[in-house]
């Protein structure tokens, strides 16, 4: 850990670092912020990145237990830069590049709690393999059957009762079930516990 570029100005109410750096092992994480009102309702700003690196190999060292995936070389490359704004019921990720080993995807995404909780997105991928994260099938086991009434089950009515949601996501390809899909652009709105789903 190095903040040496760390500034607490109590008469401005404000605490600023630059350069400052985090190592585990191959995580080189580097961030600027600014934090101001300290004393009152503070809000921050917040520049992030950490350059590629192996993140299942980072969680092993740090004795934290690693999905397990169909994929054993899936989560090896990691890399993700970020801005981030907020204050006490707000936080909005206002630009985001990430890199997860073979897919990149960028955009942005907030969350407001003041007074309804309220999430909003704009996501853009280039191409997925969802098949590599989702866990080994075991052997001889059969495909579970999807029915509309266990995926209605499923969802977070309570959740979706009390949500505001609006975003959007693109994908350029997608396999997932070995289905194959190009070009996918969804707007997902939610409100009093109706959420929709436009292409």
């Amino acid at each position: 850990l190095d903040g040496s570029g760390t500034l607490l100005n109590l008469n401005d109410q404000t605490l600023t670092t630059k350069g400052l750096k985090v190592t585990v092992d191959d995580l080189k994480l580097q961030m600027n912020s600014k934090i101001t009102n300290l004393f009152a309702k503070p809000s921050y700003k917040i520049d992030i990145g950490a350059p590629a690196f192996n993140l299942r190999q980072m969680l092993a060292k740090l004795g934290q237990k690693i999905p397990k995936t169909a994929d054993p070389k899936t989560m090896t490359t990691v890399d993700v830069a970020a801005s981030v704004s907020g204050s006490e019921n707000m936080i909005s990720v206002e630009s985001f590049k990430l890199q997860l080993d073979d897919t990149r995807m960028e955009g942005k995404f907030s969350v407001s709690s003041n007074p309804t909780p309220t999430y909003s997105f704009d996501i853009r991928v280039d191409a997925m393999d969802a098949d590599r994260y989702l866990p080994p099938k075991k052997k001889g086991s059969k495909p579970v059957a999807a029915t509309p009434g266990a995926a209605a089950a499923a969802l977070p009515v309570d959740l979706l009762r009390t949500m505001n949601l609006d975003g959007k996501l693109a994908v350029g390809k997608l396999k997932i079930s070995n289905l194959r899909l190009q070009d996918i652009q969804l707007h997902a709105k939610g409100k009093d516990g109706v959420l929709t789903l436009n292409p």
